[in-house]
C-alpha cells in the first residue's frame, strides 16, 4: 500500500438546498468543503489497497460548528470552521502510526480514541487537554468535554480528560439515554428513551442501531443508511435517507467522459441537529450537510386525550379521559375547560399532573347542564381539546 501525495488547495463548494420529502424538511445536501486527496495542510490523506482505500472515515461536529476529521493516513485532525475553511492540523506528538483513529467531538474538544490510550483536544487552539491510558476506549464525550464515556454490557465507567476515575456504573448511564425495545403487534416496536429529564415514548416500524439527542430536545434513531427524527413529544417529524453510492461523470483533459463511482458514510448528528456524512470519489473528498427546518403549521406539543366522559358525582361532576398517547412521555398534565352553553366562552377550571385521567369538579352547581373538554400540556406546549362532552348535576 502507498499514499497518494497530491498538493493541490482545497475547494470550498456550496450547492443549492434542495428540501427532502417528510413531515417539515431537511434542506440539503450542502457540499460543505472539498478537498482533492494530499498531504499538504488540509488535505485529505488515502492510501489504496487490494481489499479497499483508507481514508479518513471518523469526523465530528463541534457545538459552534467546527469540523474535526481524523486523518489516520496524514496522522493529523484536520479542524475546518462551520463554512468549510481550513483553520489548523492538530498532530500528535508522539510517533505512532496510524494515529489518530477514530474521533469524538462536543463542545470545543476532540477526544481521540488510539490503541491503548485517549487524548482530548482543545480544538480552537489545537493544545493537548489531557491523555490517558486506563480507558480502554472512549464511547461518548458530555457537554464541556469534562467527562468521557467508556462502557458497554459489560458496565460503563466515566473519566476526566486526564483519565481519573469520576465514576463506575453497571448499566448505560441515564444521561446517554436508557432505551428499552418491546415488541407490539403489527410489525410495530414501542421505544422508550429515558433521561434524567425527559423520558421519550416512540411508536416504530423498526429499531435503530443506535439512539441520539440534540441540544434542541430532538431525539434520532440512527442506522447505516437513514435516520428517523422524532420532536419531544415523541412524535416521528421526518426521515432522511442516505444517498447510495452511485456513479458520476466527470470529463478528462483529452474531452473523454469517464464514470467514477463515488461512495457516501454513515450519518453523523451534530449537537444543534445537522446531519452530515463524507462522500469519496478517486478524485476527492468532500463533506456534505443537511440542515433541518421546521414547519410552524406542524404542532409540537402532545397528542389530545381523548374518550372525555362525564358523570355526577355526591358533590360535583366526575370526568374521566383516556391519557395522550405521550403519557408516559413529554406529557407534564392535563387542563379542564368549562362552558356553560355548547362551542360557548370556556374557562380553565382546574388542572391534574400528568398520570392522571379524573377530575372532580366540586364548583358545579345544582340543576345547571355544563360542557366540558380537556387538553394535555407539555411544559409551555398543548395538545388539541377533546371534543366536548356536557353534564348536569
Amino acid at each position: 500500500m502507498k499514499k497518494l501525495l497530491i498538493s493541490v488547495s482545497i475547494i470550498i463548494v456550496t450547492v443549492l438546498s434542495i428540501a427532502f420529502d417528510g413531515f417539515a424538511s431537511w434542506q440539503g445536501p450542502t457540499i460543505i468543503l472539498t478537498s482533492s486527496w494530499g498531504s499538504a495542510a488540509g488535505q485529505i490523506g488515502i492510501s489504496y489497497g487490494d481489499s479497499g482505500d483508507d481514508f479518513a472515515r471518523s469526523f465530528g461536529v463541534s457545538q459552534s460548528g467546527n469540523l474535526v476529521i481524523a486523518d489516520s493516513i496524514n496522522e493529523v485532525l484536520h479542524v475546518f470552521n462551520s463554512n468549510g475553511v481550513f483553520q489548523r492540523e492538530i498532530k500528535n506528538t508522539f510517533v505512532w502510526r496510524g494515529w489518530p483513529g477514530d474521533v469524538l467531538v462536543n463542545d470545543e474538544c476532540a477526544v481521540v480514541n488510539y490503541v491503548q490510550f485517549t487524548q482530548t483536544f482543545n480544538i480552537l487552539t489545537g493544545a493537548l487537554i489531557g491523555k490517558a491510558d486506563n480507558m480502554g476506549g472512549a464511547d461518548y464525550v458530555n457537554d464541556d468535554c469534562s467527562q468521557i464515556y467508556s462502557g458497554g454490557k459489560a458496565g460503563w465507567k466515566i473519566y476526566s480528560p486526564t483519565g481519573q476515575l469520576i465514576r463506575t456504573m453497571a448499566t448505560r448511564p441515564l444521561e446517554l439515554g436508557a432505551v428499552r425495545e418491546k415488541a407490539l403487534a403489527d410489525n410495530k416496536y414501542k421505544i422508550t428513551m429515558t433521561y434524567p429529564d425527559k423520558t421519550y415514548t416512540l411508536t416504530t416500524n423498526n429499531t435503530f442501531m443506535r439512539y441520539v439527542r440534540d441540544m434542541k430536545g430532538y431525539v434520532y434513531g440512527v442506522n447505516d443508511d437513514s435516520l428517523w427524527k422524532f420532536d419531544q413529544c415523541g412524535r416521528q417529524v421526518g426521515e432522511l435517507l442516505m444517498p447510495e453510492d452511485q456513479t458520476e461523470t466527470v470529463t478528462s483533459k483529452t474531452g473523454k467522459s469517464l464514470a467514477i463511482p463515488v461512495q457516501y458514510g454513515q450519518p453523523v448528528i451534530a449537537p444543534n441537529g445537522d446531519v452530515y456524512t463524507w462522500k469519496q470519489s478517486m478524485l476527492k473528498y468532500s463533506i456534505v450537510k443537511w440542515t433541518w427546518v421546521d414547519d410552524p403549521n406542524v404542532p409540537t406539543g402532545p397528542d389530545a386525550p381523548s374518550g372525555l366522559a362525564v358523570t355526577p358525582s355526591i358533590n360535583g361532576l366526575y370526568l374521566t379521559w383516556t391519557a395522550s398517547p405521550q403519557d408516559p412521555g413529554c406529557v407534564t398534565g392535563y387542563e379542564v375547560a368549562r362552558a356553560t352553553t355548547s362551542g360557548g366562552v370556556f374557562s380553565t377550571v382546574g388542572t391534574v399532573d400528568k398520570g392522571v385521567v379524573k377530575y372532580n369538579d366540586t364548583t358545579a352547581s345544582t340543576g345547571t347542564t355544563y360542557y366540558y373538554k380537556v387538553r394535555a400540556k407539555a411544559g409551555s406546549e398543548y395538545s388539541p381539546y377533546t371534543s366536548e362532552v356536557s353534564g348536569r348535576r
